[in-house]
């Protein structure tokens, strides 16, 4: 029986056959506003209410500290049970895990490298790692250095990997893109789709609000599946 972690959200949950699997990698991507943060915020948030590990969330977009505690305080979690800041870059390997979600934010590629590579494996009780997004610093680290940058996301990539099937962790990740021809792809594309067992694309709908989760590729369900979604002031509905 394969475990799962609820997103909180009943529509993308169905979707995916009741969350977030376990030991595996599940990635969402989309365009800006499409609900990426905002449904990794509410998976943490539920994961953390468990309080039965630690959830790692990993933020490279300087999430808004407003939209954390809207997600956190709408009954999924409570306050309390988020912590950290930009800081905690320095600090992802160190200490016990006393708080149910740890908010981490590298300011660079080389940080959250450091933070993936070597200190989130160290970390013990880890209930869900997060990833938001993965190849946003990669993105402005490739005109500067490609061939650092290439080496630095595929050993992050698979240094993720190995945490999800050696230690059995839930981890999601969610993913920039860029669109060509009409076809969205998230940037560093090609290794994240193969690692990936779970591959959702987020799309904006044409109401206020409206957005739409479409399955693009899992290992035990159908592709192609669609569900609707609302993306409100308290999370996804």
């Amino acid at each position: 029986m394969v475990i799962r972690v609820e997103t909180g959200c009943e529509s993308v949950d169905e979707l995916l056959g009741g969350g977030v699997e376990y030991g595996a990698i599940t990635m969402f991507y989309g365009e800006a506003g499409s609900g990426k943060t905002s449904l990794a915020l509410q998976s943490a948030c539920r994961r953390a209410a468990a309080n039965d590990g630690e959830v790692v969330f990993i933020d490279t977009e300087g999430v808004s500290p407003d939209r954390v505690r809207q997600i956190y305080g709408n009954g999924n979690g409570n306050d309390d049970s988020a912590s950290g800041s930009a800081g905690d870059a320095e600090d992802a390997g160190g200490g016990a895990a006393d708080t149910a979600t740890r908010f981490l934010q590298p300011r660079n590629q080389d940080e959250l490298h450091n933070v993936i590579t070597a200190k989130l494996p160290a970390r013990e009780g880890l209930a869900l790692v997060l990833v938001d997004t993965i190849n946003g610093h990669a993105r402005l680290a490739y005109p500067q250095d490609k061939e650092k940058c290439e080496l630095q996301f595929a050993e992050m990539v698979m240094a993720l990997q190995r945490l999800a099937q050696e230690r059995d962790v839930p981890v999601l990740l969610t993913a920039q893109v860029y669109e060509r021809d009409g076809d969205v792809n998230p940037y560093f594309g090609r290794m994240l789709v193969h690692v990936a067992k779970t591959l959702v694309l987020l799309e904006k709908g044409g109401a206020p609000g409206l957005r739409h989760a479409r399955l693009k590729k899992h290992r035990s369900l159908p592709e192609e599946g669609v569900v609707d979604f609302m993306l409100t002031a308290q999370g996804l509905e």
